[in-house]
């Protein structure tokens, strides 16, 4: 069960360095593209979608701890059992 734990900690961080570094660049780079000579002028944010969609995977990896660790462990098992 602790291999099973380990794999969904590392989903689990997985899941928040792409919400992190995802939304980071692309919020940085539509602030940089929102700069012109006349100064700040914002556009449509579509960095939303991005930060929406790496979001949503985030939340579900959280919300479904159980069943991912569950999923880990038969599959651990299966391969143990193979061998």
């Amino acid at each position: 069960m602790t291999d099973a734990l380990s794999k969904y900690q590392a989903m689990r961080r997985n899941a928040i360095s792409a919400f992190v570094l995802s939304s980071a660049v692309a919020w940085g780079i539509w602030v940089y593209t929102s700069y012109t000579v006349r100064g700040f002028e914002p556009y449509l944010p579509w960095p939303l979608l991005i930060t929406v969609g790496s979001g949503w995977h985030l939340v579900q990896v959280l919300r479904l701890r159980r069943g991912i660790i569950k999923v880990q462990a038969r599959r651990l098992h299966r391969r143990r059992k193979s061998r």
